[in-house]
């Protein structure tokens, strides 16, 4: 048992308890005081202040509001600090303080400890970063009626608007890239956050098999209560039909054997695929004009065959890629038959690409 706290009338006790009939972890619970001045039995303070790993750090506030701690709920990192309003086992839904009160770290013990024209000033302690230590104890004084904007954006695939991506994980950072919320996009790609006026703001929208987009945003000559919209897009990954040309992988003239600057892109590819175990793909190689036609798709082929033998040699299964050759019937420039062009020219079209089949 710890972490006591008193309600402002002296009547209720709330403590942090483990004792068997909790929630799970650690628990806030509340004893009553009787008339002859002891102190009743313990009483947990329900299910939506408790949660089923800890609540910690318990306070309430002059004006009857409960502040305390969880890793229990959805939070920015760590131990966050929650508000409640009611009494004994009767509470409201838990609502996050957001930074700056909370950040990545652990944040916790917040007490109000003076209300003063509309003026809240207290002390909380966090291990945040660019502190002296460990914990260290912070004072704070914030405003009843804070000067709030709202930001909204919506997440797309794809640089249009035509086709919404739901489920994007989207961080909201300071300057400084401290982490200030996050959350994912809901059905409609939508999400909001509160932000304050005067300040610099990064945003980053994630989610597996897409590229990351981010921008950079500030609210400087903004008034409170003004709206600022934000559009996401991302990219994906991997779509079918999608062609990569795996830049500096090249063959010496009339060989198919890998040479080491071709393993060492091989190797990348190796990494993307154990990355993403649903991928299959197409190897294809692709020859110079110089010799006959009928040679150079049998060559292509084999370099095509050369470059699946080195991955399944480092582990991927040969089923997720198809060896293709396409001799000198896909050159990348006019170094066709009959046409004069120097080694490098030649080179370029003695390549190897990937085409997507499946993901």
């Amino acid at each position: 048992m710890g972490h006591a706290a008193l309600s402002p009338d002296g009547q209720v006790l709330y403590f942090v308890s483990d004792m068997p009939g909790g929630m799970g972890g650690t628990d806030i619970w509340f004893c009553e005081r009787k008339e002859d001045g002891s102190w009743g039995a313990p009483q947990n303070a329900g299910h939506l202040i408790s949660s089923e790993l800890n609540v910690l750090f318990p306070s309430i506030s002059p004006e009857g509001i409960l502040y305390y701690s969880s890793d229990g709920l959805l939070g920015m990192g760590g131990l966050d600090i929650f508000q409640s309003e009611g009494s004994k086992a009767d509470w409201t839904s838990p609502i996050n303080l957001k930074y700056p009160a909370n950040s990545s770290g652990d944040d916790f013990a917040f007490v109000i400890t003076e209300i003063k024209d509309q003026q809240r000033i207290g002390y909380m302690s966090s291990d945040r970063q660019n502190g002296q230590g460990g914990d260290d104890i912070y004072s704070f004084t914030y405003s009843k009626e804070p000067n709030i904007l709202i930001l909204e954006g919506i997440t797309y695939q794809g640089q249009g608007e035509d086709t919404i991506l739901p489920e994007v994980m989207v961080s909201l950072k300071a300057e400084d890239q401290t982490l200030i919320a996050k959350k994912l996009s809901d059905d409609s790609g939508e999400f909001t956050f509160e932000i304050k006026p005067d300040m610099d703001y990064k945003l980053l929208g994630q989610k597996t098999t897409y590229y990351s987009d981010s921008l950079v945003f500030n609210t400087k000559n903004l008034k409170a209560s003004d709206t600022v919209r934000v559009k996401l897009h991302l990219e994906p990954l991997f779509h079918i039909g999608k062609k990569f040309v795996l830049q500096d992988i090249h063959y010496d003239f009339d060989k198919s054997n890998i040479r080491q600057d071709a393993a060492d892109i091989l190797n990348e590819v190796m990494r993307i695929m154990r990355s993403n175990p649903t991928l299959k793909i197409e190897l294809s190689s692709h020859t110079d004009s110089r010799g006959s036609d009928n040679y150079n798709m049998n060559l292509s082929h084999k370099r095509a065959e050369s470059a699946v033998d080195y991955l399944v040699s480092r582990g991927i299964a040969r089923d997720r890629m198809e060896a293709r050759g396409y001799g000198e019937t896909q050159l990348l420039n006019n170094c066709s038959n009959g046409t004069r062009c120097t080694e490098e020219a030649h080179q370029e079209n003695r390549r190897t690409e990937i085409r997507v089949l499946a993901f």
